[in-house]
């Protein structure tokens, strides 16, 4: 038993997660200037996690908060067996540089962060990126 899942050689129970919304930031991330030592100036550097999208550790998440789209690549679905949850719809997505890119498929998929699961549309791009998947602020 790992983080009260039990792992089974015929299947894997899930545990049930509820939908929670917190009004009030439990902790806070807070930067004082020690932690800018070594750090050249400006700094814009993404932020870069892994987050528990179905039941996969998906990993080289870009977490881009003046991105309004949530995008995934076609091969991270294959890869999680998803094929057969995506969906039809056309969208165009504009860039911070004005590319126009195209979209024609979306899924909708749980995304767990911090013991909160929630239900994320999104849009699945076949363009090369160093990520799996781009967070925005939605």
């Amino acid at each position: 038993m790992i983080n009260n899942v039990k792992f089974t050689t015929t299947h894997k129970l899930k545990r049930s997660i509820t939908h929670e919304w917190y009004d009030v930031l439990e902790d806070s991330i807070i930067f004082d200037k020690s932690d800018a030592d070594g750090l050249s100036f400006p700094h814009y550097d993404a932020i870069v996690i892994t987050l528990r999208i179905p039941d996969t550790d998906v990993k080289r998440i870009n977490v881009d908060d003046g991105s309004g789209a949530c995008i995934i690549h076609p091969q991270v679905l294959i890869l999680m067996r998803l094929e057969d949850k995506i969906i039809m719809r056309c969208i165009t997505l504009t860039s911070f540089n004005n590319a126009v890119n195209r979209t024609s498929r979306e899924i909708v998929l749980p995304v767990l962060a911090r013991g909160v699961t929630l239900e994320t549309t999104f849009h699945v791009m076949n363009q090369e990126t160093t990520y799996n998947t781009i967070i925005g602020n939605q």
